[in-house]
């Protein structure tokens, strides 16, 4: 649902009457939105943006009021589904309540049908799986892997394994030969730590 907003939705939005849209940009309802994004921490880029399109799309009846919350879980995801809840609650009573009559009567919106509880599991489930058969398609093999029994098998019979010989060579030594004793020409006495 995120950028949903297209010039056609702008336009239809700025055919709303006057007063249902200045009180949709009314101070008031301007701070529910600011309020609840400061709760929430909802202070991102794309994330406080979120409620008044949202609430501009009910309004323009893009979204079903009974899908709301549902939407709103969806575009928030990081929240929790009392917190979820909670927003869509406060959307309804504070935002939508007090323009109540004029949704109902001009554009046959009942707000009151705004639902701010969020499916079970089991629900949210089926419509993920429902999504996911819509969007990926199931895929079917193209050709079979047959093991066939009737080619043998390689056996390995006559195998030997490589014999290393190792061989002792006679290992010659050259050096020169000292026939006699060295002789010392300077002799001195040995280091040691005690004075004389």
């Amino acid at each position: 649902m995120k950028n949903i907003i297209t010039k056609e939705l702008s336009d239809q939005y700025f055919k709303l009457p006057k007063n249902l849209r200045d009180w949709l940009a009314s101070d008031t309802s301007t701070n529910v939105v600011i309020s609840l994004n400061t709760r929430f921490k909802m202070i991102g880029e794309g994330e406080i943006s979120v409620i008044p399109r949202l609430v501009a799309l009910v309004v323009l009846k893009v979204i079903p009021p009974e899908k709301f919350t549902y939407e709103l879980s969806g575009e928030l995801p990081f929240l929790k589904k009392e917190e979820v809840e909670n927003i869509a609650f406060q959307i309804k009573d504070r935002i939508l309540r007090p323009v109540k009559a004029l949704l109902r009567e001009n554009y046959g919106i009942a707000s009151e049908r705004l639902d701010t509880k969020l499916p079970e599991p089991e629900v949210l489930k089926a419509r993920v799986s429902q999504v996911e058969k819509e969007i990926k398609p199931e895929i079917k093999p193209e050709a079979e892997i047959v093991l066939r029994e009737d080619i043998p098998k390689p056996k390995i019979t006559d195998f030997k394994a490589p014999v290393v010989e190792v061989k002792e060579e006679e290992i010659k030594v050259k050096a020169p030969l000292v026939t006699e004793e060295a002789k010392v020409t300077n002799p001195q006495k040995p280091f040691t730590l005690e004075e004389e």
